[in-house]
C-alpha cells in the first residue's frame, strides 16, 4: 500500500496564505513529521505538488519520495488560491488505487488500518461531520456552490445531508476515488467558474470544507446508483477513536505554541537529520 501527500505551494509564494501555519518553517516541520511517520507504516510515499513545492520538500529539505508528480498542479491557473485542498484532489486524481492520502498536518503513529482489516471498506475517511456542523455550516453554503456556472453532471444526483472530513482517506476502489477527484478538480479549475469562486466571501474556509468534504460524501452517493461502496470512518464526529493511532492538527491549532513545540520535539527525537535544513528556513 502507498501513501500520497500533496502541497500546492504557489499560493504561499504569492503571499495569499500559509494553510493555517505561522510561517513556512512550521509548515515544513509539520510536513517532515507527517511524511516520515507515514514512511514507517506504508510501503511507498508519493508526492503531488508543483515546481515550488518540489523545490522545498525534495531539493531543500532532502525528503526522499518514491515519485513526485508536478504536472497537474503546475497547470492550475486563474483559480482561487483559497481552494486549500485542491492539492488533495489532484493527488487522488494521480494516485487512486490502494492508497492512503494524508495531509501535511496528519500524523500516523501506528497501524492505522488494523481496526478495519476485516471490514473490507472501499473507502475510509477521517470522520463523518456531525449533523450540527452540517446544518449550521454546510447548508447555508451549498446553495451558493450549487449556483456555479459549471457543475459536473453527477452533482444533479447529489443529496445534501452528509459530509466527511477528508484529512485522511484510504481507498482501494479506483473508480470511486477517481470519479470524485476528477470531478472535483474540474469543478474548481473550470474557467467558467473563476469569477464565481472569487465572489464568495471567506473563500479560504468555504473552499476548504466544501470542495472536499461535501464532494466526497455526495460523489459516493451518486456513484452508489451503479455500485454499492462501503464507507468507513476512523472515528465518529470529533471524538478520537482510542484504537486509531492518529492525530490531526486542524485550523488554528497549527499555530499553537504547544503544537509547534510538540512537532519540533518529535522531529528532534525521531528524525534529527532534518534539523539543520529546517533551521535554514528561519
Amino acid at each position: 500500500m502507498k501513501a500520497v501527500i500533496s502541497l500546492w505551494k504557489k499560493p504561499i509564494d504569492d503571499g495569499k496564505l500559509l494553510y493555517g501555519y505561522n510561517n513556512i518553517k512550521e509548515l515544513a516541520e509539520s510536513y517532515v513529521l507527517a511524511i516520515e511517520l507515514a514512511r514507517k507504516q506504508f510501503n511507498e510515499v508519493h508526492l503531488v505538488t508543483d515546481n515550488s513545492g518540489r523545490a522545498l520538500l525534495s531539493t531543500q529539505l532532502g525528503i526522499p519520495f518514491d515519485s513526485i508528480d508536478v504536472n497537474l498542479l503546475n497547470q492550475v491557473v486563474n483559480t482561487t488560491p483559497y481552494a486549500w485542498l485542491l492539492p488533495q484532489i489532484a493527488a487522488l486524481s494521480v494516485h487512486s488505487e490502494d492508497v492512503v492520502y494524508i495531509e501535511g498536518n496528519t500524523f500516523v503513529f501506528g497501524d492505522i488500518l488494523a481496526p478495519f482489516v476485516n471490514e473490507r471498506y472501499d473507502v475510509i475517511f477521517q470522520n463523518r461531520e456531525p449533523n450540527t456542523i452540517f446544518n449550521t455550516y454546510y447548508v447555508p453554503q451549498i446553495t451558493r456552490f450549487n449556483s456555479a456556472p459549471f457543475k459536473p453532471e453527477m452533482m444533479d444526483r447529489f443529496p445534501d445531508k452528509q459530509a466527511y472530513n477528508t484529512s485522511f482517506i484510504y481507498g482501494n476502489n479506483t473508480g470511486l476515488l477517481k470519479l470524485w477527484a476528477d470531478s472535483a478538480y474540474d469543478y474548481i479549475t473550470n474557467p467558467l467558474n473563476s469569477n464565481h469562486w472569487t465572489s464568495i466571501v471567506n473563500a479560504d474556509i468555504n473552499h476548504n470544507m466544501i470542495y472536499t468534504n461535501w464532494f466526497a460524501a455526495n460523489s459516493i452517493v451518486a456513484m452508489g446508483q451503479t455500485v454499492d461502496p462501503r464507507v468507513g470512518v476512523l472515528f465518529e464526529g470529533y471524538t478520537q477513536n482510542p484504537r486509531v493511532p492518529y492525530i490531526h492538527t486542524h485550523g488554528e491549532s497549527r499555530k499553537s505554541p504547544q503544537v509547534v513545540s510538540g512537532i519540533r520535539a518529535k522531529i528532534t527525537e525521531l528524525f534529527p537529520q532534518y534539523l539543520p535544513r529546517l533551521n535554514e528556513l528561519g
